[in-house]
């Protein structure tokens, strides 16, 4: 997640994620955000740049899985069983 201040560099940001991930599957679930940082972050309850956060969230909005800080397996395993799905 990005803030609105570089949706003028979008394109090259993008493009640049896009030739980074090698991994179709990767880049087919990946996506940049550009927002308010701030008002995404706030219901989320993250209130730090200090950690790492993965977040699964559904198309309705649901967040079937947040993990923060450094990962480990069994953190791994609860976002690659959301991403799954039921």
């Amino acid at each position: 997640m990005l803030g609105r201040r570089w949706l003028p560099g979008r394109r090259l940001i993008d493009g640049g994620m896009a030739t980074s991930i090698a991994d179709p599957v990767v880049l087919a679930r990946t996506v940049t955000v550009y927002a308010n940082v701030g008002a995404v972050l706030a219901p989320l309850g993250i209130d730090t740049f200090d950690e790492v956060h993965a977040l699964v969230v559904t198309r309705d909005g649901t967040v079937t899985a947040h993990e923060r800080g450094p990962g480990d397996p069994a953190a791994q395993g609860r976002v690659a069983a959301a991403l799954a799905g039921p």
